[in-house]
């Protein structure tokens, strides 16, 4: 190949490059296209954890640190005489209490929540209560939440985080709460020690990361797992002070242990390697079937893992992994060092020119459209072998869904710039006709050609379906107080409300102004009520929070009608939900109106009357 030909093709390649990489950004600013090669990413980084657990002969246990006592069905089942069916009585904490503390264990972690005294039990609350006083090495654990309308407790300053958060990316919005859910008053006064244990799973239901620090009242606390790792190293000598320092580089810096986190506040868990930690049933260290000395100076926690029990997580390994079990290996994640570290997509960018460039050397010079397509498997095939490497070797998560994307780009732009112009101006073209630019929502005009094959389609195959006509309470004078900017800003967050809330083969579009619509097809009238129900009390229930630091709750009006009950063309459908509306509106507003009676009836009813 001769210079001029690699001059060319190295600007072509730069070109390409610089191209893709202008659309991967606007890719970023756009929601729907950002998360769902998000979600791509995330099933990549789940499949590669996958693959080296097979190679690493699944998670390596580790238990020089950490212990895990479950209580399994096997407990459940042979420890009902001693304890009382579930929920025990709690002389079963002051016996583990009293046996882990005279076997040496470090810190003792009670993964329950203790709302109050057990009727006709009070005598075992207060044993298990005067246990946990004895010593300085029990934590229990509390919840953050939302409730509104109850008392709001101060928690003592002892309970919060030393935190300096220096980052530029991570203010905790996701973990910002306006209440606790509190253990029993006597329970948190035996103890200094509190564990928050709030969890949230990623939009996709996996389990892959953990936080790190919940906001209440202005004040940072540590998510359980960090404390105690926090405390664990501290007793050892191994760090000489329990602040925590969050770089602007985000990395949690504990004297001299770091740990990185993602730019929401997320450590990410790894579960390929050194995370795990054996399982103890809870009935056979009641029986003695222990080795005497087995939870000598660990952190034990202690947790459920029954399915039945409902305390589940699913995880990239595990479909059902004990809740517990999540906290043991996030601990294991600090301790060992191996949590992994999501590289910024920056630092890929070298990395990802060098494929963008063998791609496009290979598309220039070899003429076989087979060879051209294998060979671009092969390099894909070799990006995700070295993205293997790195997250298996350095505990490196580098990104793969938009280098594929790029890789795959660069191939397409080559051969079919053409197809991928017209491809693009014809989606641009059905989603300007489709798509309410505010809401993302379908349109007027997409709602009533939906409603016209619905109907089509469940008059052919004797179907029934459902539609939900949804207003916002008080919109005008929510405009006229806080402005229209902030009204559309309500109108987004209501539609992506009304998203989330229903299935992917239904339909949510805007109806007009603040008139929603959502078309439920092979949907009976009682599951259809159902869901109205569902979708007015999450937009209640959820506060808002708007463009220019505004805050409030907003609620909506609904009106159900289903096919044939209430009419078999589009118009007597619309207008019997119209009604259900209405009723919502003149009986308070923020429910689903009373549901019009059958066509037939009302039909009945007006030959009655002539």
């Amino acid at each position: 190949m001769d210079r001029d030909k690699i001059k060319k093709i190295f600007s072509y390649a730069l070109l390409i490059f610089f191209i893709l990489t202008f659309i991967t950004l606007i890719i970023k600013e756009v929601p729907f296209a950002h998360d769902a090669v998000q979600n791509f990413e995330k099933r990549s980084l789940d499949t590669r954890e996958r693959i080296l657990a097979n190679i690493f002969n699944k998670n390596t246990e580790d238990n020089s640190r950490v212990a895990l006592i479950v209580i399994d069905d096997d407990s459940l089942e042979n420890l009902s005489k001693q304890y009382g069916y579930w929920p025990w009585n709690r002389k079963a904490y002051a016996d583990i209490i009293n046996y882990l503390e005279k076997d040496g264990a470090n810190k003792i972690f009670l993964d329950f929540m203790f709302l109050g005294f057990q009727q006709g039990n009070e005598a075992k609350d207060w044993e298990f209560i005067n246990e946990v006083k004895k010593y300085d090495n029990i934590y229990v654990s509390l919840n953050f939440d939302y409730r509104e309308g109850e008392e709001k407790p101060d928690l003592p300053l002892k309970w919060s985080a030393n935190l300096d958060n220096k980052s530029n990316d991570i203010n905790f919005e996701d973990f910002t709460f306006t209440n606790v859910r509190g253990a029993m008053p006597e329970l948190l006064a035996a103890t200094k020690n509190v564990a928050f244990v709030n969890f949230q799973r990623d939009n996709d239901g996996i389990s892959r990361r953990a936080p790190s620090f919940f906001v209440y009242r202005e004040k940072y606390y540590p998510y359980a797992a960090l404390k105690l790792a926090q405390d664990y190293l501290y007793d050892k000598g191994e760090i000489k002070s329990q602040k925590f320092v969050i770089t602007n580089d985000n990395y949690i810096v504990m004297d001299t242990k770091k740990v990185k986190l993602d730019k929401e506040g997320y450590l990410i868990i790894n579960w390929h390697n050194k995370s795990d930690v054996a399982e103890v049933p809870f009935w056979k260290v009641m029986k003695g079937e222990v080795e005497k000395g087995y939870f000598k100076d660990k952190i034990v926690a202690i947790g459920a893992s029954a399915v039945s029990l409902s305390d589940t997580k699913n995880t990239p390994l595990d479909k059902y992994l004990p809740g517990v079990k999540f906290h043991t290996a996030y601990i294991n994640n600090i301790l060992n060092d191996n949590a992994i570290v999501p590289v910024d997509f920056k630092y890929n960018f070298l990395l990802i020119f060098i494929f963008v460039l063998l791609t496009s050397i290979l598309i220039f010079n070899v003429h076989s459209n087979l060879i051209n397509a294998l060979s671009v498997a092969g390099l894909i095939l070799g990006y995700g072998l070295i993205s293997l490497i790195l997250l298996g070797a350095f505990n490196l998560w580098i990104d793969f869904a938009y280098p594929v994307f790029l890789i795959l780009a660069t191939y397409t732009i080559v051969y079919v710039v053409k197809f991928i112009k017209k491809s693009q101006d014809f989606e641009k073209t059905y989603k300007l006709a489709t798509t309410d630019g505010l809401t993302e929502l379908y349109n007027h005009r997409y709602f009533q050609e939906q409603m016209l094959a619905q109907v089509d389609t469940s008059k052919r195959y004797n179907l029934n379906f459902s539609l939900i006509l949804i207003d916002i309470d008080f919109f005008k004078k929510f405009n006229d107080k806080f402005g229209h900017q902030v009204g559309d800003d309500v109108l987004r967050k209501i539609a992506g409300i009304l998203k989330k809330s229903v299935r992917a083969s239904d339909i949510v579009a805007r109806y007009g102004g603040e008139e929603m619509a959502i078309i439920l097809p092979n949907t009976g009238l009682e599951d259809a009520i159902t869901t109205a129900n569902k979708i007015c009390h999450a937009v209640a229930e959820n506060p808002f929070k708007l463009m220019g630091g505004i805050e409030c709750r907003v609620t909506i009006s609904l009106g159900v009608a289903t096919y044939p009950i209430h009419g078999k063309v589009p118009q007597d459908l619309i207008e019997a939900s119209d009604k259900g509306l209405y009723d919502a509106k003149e009986n308070g507003r923020n429910q689903v109106g009373k549901v019009q009676p059958p066509l037939e009836n009302v039909e009945e009813e007006k030959s009655e009357e002539e």
